[in-house]
């Protein structure tokens, strides 16, 4: 009995022996963020930038991102793989982004940490918020000038105060690339992956051609839109409203502007969800393109925006969304949409 006890004992402490022994668990335990211009007021575009820092058990991996919130839009922004170093602390983690227009709604910048080494849970960093506020520039050198108002004869009568025009410029937020497959044989369309690359702002439409050959030879087209947002301003006199775009060529005969088939205001919103969102294509919009770089004239819809009509960006589609034919052809427009400029119409005072 004596033996058996004292050879439990043994085990027991040979068990515990080994429990201490082992390393602790790899983990990170905190992630911190903070915005280095917290509130920013002056000319856009403006650099938002943050800086932060990961912390945890010396050796542990993980990958990290960017969970970005701007005017109330979800950005994640990946970055790729870290490793905590021997002191601890995986630093500097910075991020920063343009900001074109005035801030609305939820704006902060956050670290998220996940695939950690062990299976631990993600880690979130605090929220650092942020706020800006853009003034409207002129291009003029000099302030508006004040303007006298003589008799005027009922010949000469002036109606319209005189203006000074100034150009806002803005970049584009939040953008998505949307595609589904219509049949000729009646069957439900369905959705699928987008047959274009979609990398950072790289946008595409078009359409893919595919002539089965199966048992049913059914004819498929696949169409691909692209959505894309700016923060517009309410209340602007707006003059002249053009976008630009760049041209992305993939190498093939595939991708051509000709594949391009028009730009509307998007009729709902698309930004959480993955609805494949129709637009309003009867606003004028003629585009002017010398590859690889063009312009779009959306004068017509940041008008209705600054009205009454709601924002939801813009939708481009393909210049071919219902036509089945009986061969296999792809026709693709890759572009980047790089910036929206409004001209806008400041009034000049006018003294009486």
């Amino acid at each position: 009995m004596y033996r058996k006890v004292s050879s439990a004992a043994g085990l027991l402490a040979a068990a515990l022996l080994i429990i201490v022994a082992r390393p602790a668990a790899a983990s990170v335990t905190t992630a911190t963020l903070t915005a280095t211009t917290p509130s920013y007021s002056g000319k856009c575009p403006v650099t938002e930038a943050f800086t932060g820092a990961i912390s945890g058990t010396p050796g542990t991996t993980f990958q990290y991102s960017f969970n970005r919130y701007i005017n109330g839009v979800q950005q994640v922004q990946n970055v790729g793989a870290g490793t905590i170093p021997s002191n601890g602390t995986f630093s500097p983690v910075n991020d920063s982004f343009s900001i074109a227009s005035s801030s609305t709604g939820t704006n902060f910048d956050q670290i998220w940490v996940h695939n950690i080494a062990g299976g631990q849970a993600d880690v979130y960093s605090n929220k650092a918020s942020f706020t800006a506020t853009c003034v409207l520039i002129l291009l003029s050198t000099m302030p508006p000038i004040p303007v006298a108002s003589p008799p005027f004869s009922s010949k000469n009568q002036v109606t319209q105060p005189l203006s000074s025009n100034a150009t806002l410029v803005l970049h584009p937020g939040a953008s998505a690339i949307r595609s589904k497959v219509l049949l000729n044989q009646g069957q439900a369309d369905f959705f699928f992956g987008p047959y274009c690359t979609h990398s950072g702002a790289q946008l595409c439409v078009g359409y893919d051609h595919v002539l089965d050959t199966g048992v049913f030879g059914e004819k498929k087209i696949g169409i691909i839109r692209s959505y894309f947002m700016f923060a517009i301003p309410h209340g602007l006199n707006v003059v002249k409203a053009l976008l630009g775009f760049h041209q992305i060529f993939d190498g093939t005969d595939q991708t051509s502007f000709q594949c391009f088939g028009g730009i509307a205001p998007a009729v709902s919103p698309w930004t959480t969800n993955n609805d494949f969102v129709d637009g309003d294509f009867g606003f004028p919009a003629p585009a002017h393109y010398i590859g690889p770089d063009g312009t779009i004239d959306v004068t017509s819809i940041v008008k209705a925006w600054t009205g009454k009509m709601a924002n939801n960006g813009f939708v481009m589609r393909g210049s071919d969304e219902q036509t089945f034919i009986g061969k296999n052809e792809t026709c693709h427009f890759i572009f980047s949409p790089i910036e929206l400029k409004i001209t806008v119409s400041s009034p000049i005072l006018k003294v009486p």
